[in-house]
């Protein structure tokens, strides 16, 4: 049965939207509060997927759920490890992307054959991957002219640079709207020497040595907090301000994962053990207001 509502339906949906995306965990608990509530929230749960965490979930919801959800839900999608390629066949990868039409940030380890003619149906802003997988293998069919990469800004490439220059002045060549190219080094030593001896010149090719796990950095960053991408965004705006020596190339990713930003202005909440609400100050964009909003902790009225 529907809890009644206690405050206005947009205030109410501010609030649970806004606990949904600071706090994802708890959107399998805000589902069961209330029919509304479900309507409103479940597609946050499908905002942001790491297919290894939720293989099972993806097939069932790819059985029930319309095309529609998926396309008004999925933003940021990533298949962060070779081994899901036996878990996951390349049919229902292309089957999932084909459902996920409005995705920004694609993330592919792995070597599927097919994609190109759906990711050119996509407006992708961030992409990870293998240029040689996702050309069929073939390095000399490498094309970054092609329609699947014409909305991308941000791109990072698995493939090893350090002995190819054409491939990356190809890629700040071709994708017209690129902003940043990221090349990930989780070693520092061969960063450095890369850094040292650079493919290409250009202000936008950056060596990244990421100090924490990758997987948790996109997740991260797919959920609006500071990222591997919002390092170098920074990194190549102060290169051109000439704060940073434009023979520079090197960035030191030192990750503390902080909060995701807020859509909301959620200002403060506190929760004693003897309380079973939290209490915010909440403002709102619909009505300009502030309020003091006493949310139930359904945690314990579920007992989960």
């Amino acid at each position: 049965m529907d809890i009644e509502p206690i405050f206005p339906p947009e205030l109410e949906r501010e609030i649970f939207e806004t606990t949904a995306i600071l706090h994802p965990k708890t959107i399998p608990t805000l589902l069961r509060v209330a029919h509304r509530i479900l309507i409103w929230v479940e597609p946050l749960l499908y905002r942001v997927i790491l297919s290894d965490e939720s293989m099972d979930a993806l097939r069932r919801a790819m059985h029930v759920k319309p095309a529609s959800f998926f396309a008004a839900s999925v933003r940021h999608l990533a298949f962060p490890g070779r081994r899901i390629s036996s878990e996951l066949p390349a049919e229902e990868i292309r089957a999932l992307l084909q459902l996920c039409t409005n995705i920004v940030s694609l993330a592919l380890n792995m070597d599927t054959p097919g994609l190109l003619p759906i990711m050119q149906e996509m407006k992708i802003r961030r992409w990870v991957g293998w240029l040689v997988f996702f050309f069929e293998g073939n390095s000399d069919a490498v094309d970054l002219s092609h329609p699947a990469f014409r909305t991308v800004t941000h791109l990072h490439t698995f493939d090893d640079l350090r002995d190819d220059a054409e491939v990356p002045r190809l890629v700040l060549e071709r994708c017209t709207r690129l902003q940043v190219l990221l090349v990930f080094w989780d070693i520092p030593e061969p960063a450095r020497q890369m850094a040292a001896n650079p493919p290409v010149t250009d202000v936008r090719f950056v060596v990244c040595i990421h100090g924490g796990v990758y997987r948790k950095d996109w997740e991260v960053g797919a959920r609006g907090g500071t990222d591997m991408w919002t390092a170098a965004d920074t990194f190549v705006a102060r290169k051109r301000r000439r704060e940073i020596d434009t023979s520079c190339y090197l960035l030191e990713h030192l990750v503390d994962y902080p909060r995701p930003s807020q859509r909301g202005s959620l200002r403060w909440s506190h929760r004693s053990r003897r309380q079973t609400a939290w209490c915010a100050l909440f403002h709102s964009k619909f009505t300009g207001q502030s309020c003091l909003c006493l949310v139930p902790d359904f945690r314990e009225s579920l007992s989960l």
